[in-house]
C-alpha cells in the first residue's frame, strides 16, 4: 500500500505594515506556495491584493476591507485560498496608510 505523504504545514505572521508591496512569503526555487488558511485584520479601508510577482504581479485574491476590517478563511491541502507560481513569493500589496495584519498557514508543492 502506497504511503501518502501530506506536505509539512508550514505558518507565516502577516505583519505587512509598508504601503504597496510587503513580501509574506519567500519564494522557493521551483515551489509553489500554496495558502490553505488565513486570518488578516487591516487598520484602515481600501483595496487589498494578494499577488505573486513573476516581473508583474499576479494577483491572485482581492479585498475590498473597511477600516478595521476583518477576513478569514479555513480550508485545507486539497481545497486552498490560492496558490502562487512555482518559484515565486507570495506578496500582499497595501493601499497608502493601510497596514495588513495577521497569519496565515501554507504548503509548498
Amino acid at each position: 500500500m502506497p504511503l501518502n505523504i501530506q506536505p509539512e504545514i508550514k505558518l507565516a505572521l502577516v505583519n505587512a505594515t509598508a504601503d504597496g508591496v510587503n513580501t509574506v512569503v519567500a519564494a522557493v526555487a521551483a515551489k509553489k506556495i500554496r495558502v490553505i488558511s488565513y486570518s488578516l485584520t487591516v487598520t484602515g479601508a481600501g483595496l487589498i491584493t494578494v499577488q505573486d510577482d513573476a516581473g508583474t504581479p499576479n494577483v491572485l485574491a482581492k479585498f475590498s476591507m473597511p477600516a478595521n476590517g476583518q477576513i478569514a478563511f479555513n480550508g485545507d491541502i486539497n481545497n486552498p485560498a490560492f496558490e502562487t507560481a512555482a518559484g515565486q513569493k507570495l506578496d500582499i500589496n497595501n493601499p497608502a496608510g493601510v497596514d495588513t495584519l495577521g497569519h496565515l498557514a501554507y504548503v509548498e508543492v
